[in-house]
């Protein structure tokens, strides 16, 4: 009994040390840009409670065939990073942390995070109607080290929520993350709600420790 006990405390605190990066709630309500021409808006607000105390975005539009137009906003009042897309406007963003004002250098304002114990980084989305395209890039070690990983994040059925997961396990040393970002290439006419951005366990430690407490379970019951 009381090593089940000590296996339940181990997988409790492994998920209570998940780590919120971003709600969304800290920071200006701002908007980058309502682009209809081909081109790059880049915009950045002061948010103390997210790493770097900074929170930068910016909306790109690669082409668009008519008067079509897109938006990134950021909404702190509802907790909400919104992005929509006519369909005819080829368009792709990105969210960064570590990242100075107005500046698209990573590092420039240090997150300075450790995440050698939460190596996996999660995107909750309220909402999103297209297949979405994510890469994920964290910056190490003054920028000596740049590692990326990348999925297709599926259309939500409406009224559920969902994850998107970067599993970093295994890369490098993760002690010193000077910067992270997510870049975004939606389907054309995509729309999409963000209300996280957490660091949690890898899933292989969340396992494993599950499958410990369910064999322990089943030899107490032999």
């Amino acid at each position: 009994m009381k090593r089940l006990t000590i296996l339940s405390l181990i997988l409790v605190a492994s998920v209570s040390h998940a780590g919120l990066l971003d709600d969304f709630t800290s920071g200006a309500t701002y908007s980058t840009g309502f682009q209809t021409t081909v081109g790059t808006t880049a915009a950045s607000t002061l948010a103390p409670a997210i790493p770097g105390g900074i929170r930068g975005t910016s909306l790109t539009i690669d082409s668009t065939t008519d008067e079509g137009s897109s938006r990134l906003r950021v909404i702190p009042t509802s907790g909400r990073l919104l992005f929509s897309s006519d369909t005819n406007v080829d368009t792709s963003a990105m969210l960064r942390y570590g990242f100075a004002s107005g500046s698209m250098v990573p590092g420039s304002s240090p997150a300075n995070l450790d995440l050698s114990s939460t190596m996996s980084l999660q995107l909750s989305f309220f909402s999103n109607d297209l297949a979405l395209p994510i890469t994920a890039k964290i910056w190490t070690n003054g920028n000596a080290n740049v590692y990326s990983k990348s999925l297709v994040f599926g259309a939500l059925i409406p009224a559920t929520t969902g994850i998107a997961s970067f599993d970093f396990s295994g890369v490098g040393d993760l002690t010193d993350v000077d910067a992270i970002s997510f870049e975004f290439d939606p389907t054309s006419g995509g729309d999409f709600t963000l209300v996280k951005v957490s660091s949690v366990p890898e899933p292989a430690s969340l396992a494993g420790i599950a499958l410990g407490l369910v064999a322990f379970a089943r030899r107490k019951k032999q």
